[in-house]
């Protein structure tokens, strides 16, 4: 079972990215997490905006959703980011392990940033709802 805790809308300029990110980092600290449960969440959250902002496709008039619920059984938090922007599922995005062992020089460019997402989540969702990309992160506070 979830609870809406907190919902908020920005406009999809890049000039917006640490407003979006005040605003996650405020609803977490009202929650009192641990530094640890925050600081990932903070984390994959800016990664996906700065997807959609850079990639989706959008203008400055499109907007972003963030939403954010308490998960009851287990505890944990998810974050839910919404945007009209082109579908794309990162989920289906391959990265291989075997990047982080490469140099910067010979790495390709791109996907770490969705491999570090995928690193911090217990759970990513993907949908594609009513022409909108919904994504879900998910972290589960270990007792």
């Amino acid at each position: 079972m979830s609870q809406m805790i907190g919902n908020q809308a920005f406009p999809i300029c890049s000039g917006n990215l640490a407003n979006m990110c005040a605003f996650i980092e405020s609803q977490l600290t009202a929650l009192h997490i641990s530094p640890n449960l925050s600081s990932h969440l903070e984390l994959a959250s800016e990664e996906a905006l700065t997807n959609i902002i850079l990639y989706s496709g959008l203008n400055e008039n499109s907007l972003i959703h963030i939403s954010f619920f308490i998960l009851e059984e287990p505890f944990g938090i998810q974050i839910v980011i919404t945007d009209d922007g082109i579908p794309f599922n990162p989920l289906l995005t391959n990265i291989a392990h075997a990047h982080i062992k490469m140099t910067v020089e010979a790495r390709p460019i791109g996907g770490l940033g969705i491999f570090l997402m995928k690193m911090l989540m217990d759970k990513i969702e993907y949908k594609r709802i009513n022409g909108k990309n919904v994504l879900t992160l998910t972290k589960l506070q270990k007792l």
